[in-house]
């Protein structure tokens, strides 16, 4: 029992200082990349062609589906998935009604 008390206590004092190491290692879904089709996207990093995506509060590894350099904090919708990354198009602005 004190073994798990250690661990714990430990597990919680890292957690404290590193909150964001244990989300990036936590394992993704096998099949999770299908799901996020169609779901809009945000560049964590810039997209030169490759980079992260922010979806759904995880990070996740994409590329640009035309091949174009996407800047970050850019809005984008994800097209589909190919060799392990997401690929993504930038949503574009649409023009109000005048």
């Amino acid at each position: 029992m004190r073994f798990f008390r250690i661990l714990n206590s430990k597990f919680q004092i890292l957690n404290s200082k590193f909150p964001l190491v244990f989300l990036a290692h936590r394992k993704k879904s096998a099949t999770g990349d299908l799901r996020l089709i169609g779901m809009p996207a945000v560049a964590s990093t810039l997209l030169d062609p490759e980079g992260a995506v922010l979806v759904k509060g995880e990070l996740w590894l994409a590329r640009s589906a035309d091949g174009r350099s996407l800047p970050a904090n850019s809005a984008l919708n994800i097209m589909g998935a190919a060799e392990h990354l997401l690929l993504v198009t930038l949503v574009e602005a649409t023009a109000s009604p005048l």
